[in-house]
């Protein structure tokens, strides 16, 4: 990648973190919000957005769901552990080239 296209790249980035997103966060948990009645959400730009595409499906999962007495749990990180790993992350680099496309159009 030469410099100008370098310069690009940055400054698509600098748009997607200076451009809101179609879609929201949640800030608390459902059972936080009072039944609904009182939703809490943020808005996000396009660049948290990618972030969060990361954060959420790398959080662990819970597998082999544990009884109350269970101390021995098994958590899997779908996204990095195991065998969908370049599957999952060629996806994800895909997106962020269509959501840069996207600001690019703005």
């Amino acid at each position: 990648m030469d410099k100008k296209d370098a310069d690009k790249f940055k400054l698509y980035v600098q748009l997607a973190k200076d451009t809101v997103s179609d879609y929201m966060i949640p800030t608390a948990l459902y059972r936080d919000m009072d039944d609904g009645r009182n939703p809490q959400f943020n808005e996000i730009s396009v660049y948290e957005e990618f972030a969060w595409y990361h954060y959420y499906i790398g959080r662990p999962n819970l597998l082999n769901f544990p009884n109350e007495n269970d101390r021995n749990r098994t958590f899997a990180d779908f996204s990095h552990e195991g065998p969908a790993f370049f599957t999952w992350h060629r996806a994800y680099l895909l997106k962020l080239e269509r959501m840069l496309q996207q600001v690019r159009r703005v």
